[in-house]
């Protein structure tokens, strides 16, 4: 398996970045610069996600030691189908419904040492995958400082948060509203059980399409072994408990 780092390296630039302005298109609000054209704007963000891409590529990655790796899931979000990058651990690859998890507050060292599956779906979309974990790293912010100037504000809204739990302080989603000065959408009764029915639809299929991906990561690296424990219950035709939206 290759490292994002590495894949950074070898991947075609250009579909990289025609990908990820495919899928993000610039916010001009985060650039800053209502004078400019949209084909400046553009411009503009493409600069910019190719400098932290060179900034990712210049890092002196940290060890892998959690053995965290990436890979593609087929995924409907919203009636639409997608491609999804989830970030497992191989550490946790012998159970039958290993946890996933969320890489926006990594340090960036770590980030770019990272594995990404050799899976044929992940490999067919690379250039996805990529896209998606430049779009979640760069959430706080493009530069170093920012991102860590931003994740400490994050952590400790994350802790008064916590605290305001544990000491009752709860708000309903009326009061939410009203605080936004928004006004609550009306409900529908019979639309809100078909959306309901759609929605589980797609957690069964999310599931089932991140069981077989995982199973198929798990033949991988046993192929190349590497002794995960695996056992006739921890197959991809497991249980479908595991959720796509379920991010540790």
């Amino acid at each position: 398996m290759k490292t994002v780092q590495q894949w950074l390296k070898d991947v075609d630039r250009e579909n990289l970045l025609g990908t990820y302005q495919f899928l993000y298109p610039p916010d001009f609000m985060r650039l800053k610069n209502e004078e400019m054209s949209v084909a400046e704007v553009y411009n503009r963000q493409k600069e910019i996600v190719s400098d932290f891409i060179d900034h990712l590529i210049g890092l002196e990655t940290q060890p892998n030691e959690d053995q965290m790796i990436f890979l593609a899931v087929s995924a409907y979000n919203e009636g639409r189908a997608d491609t999804q990058a989830v970030l497992v651990s191989a550490n946790e690859l012998n159970q039958d419904q290993p946890d996933h998890y969320d890489w926006m507050m990594t340090d960036r060292e770590k980030l770019a040492g990272y594995d990404i599956a050799d899976t044929e779906a992940t490999v067919d979309e690379i250039c996805t995958v990529l896209a998606q974990i430049i779009e979640d790293a760069t959430f706080l912010g493009y530069s170093q400082e920012t991102f860590t100037e931003e994740r400490e504000k994050l952590c400790q809204s994350l802790k008064e948060s916590e605290e305001d739990i544990k000491n009752g302080r709860v708000y309903s989603a009326e009061e939410v509203w009203e605080h936004l000065g928004l006004k609550p959408e009306k409900k529908d009764s019979e639309a809100m059980e078909l959306q309901a029915k759609v929605t589980r639809a797609e957690i069964t299929y999310n599931q089932y399409s991140l069981r077989k991906e995982l199973g198929l990561l798990r033949h991988l690296l046993v192929g190349e072994g590497i002794d995960l424990n695996i056992t006739d219950e921890n197959s991809c035709t497991g249980k479908p408990e595991t959720s796509l939206n379920g991010n540790k």
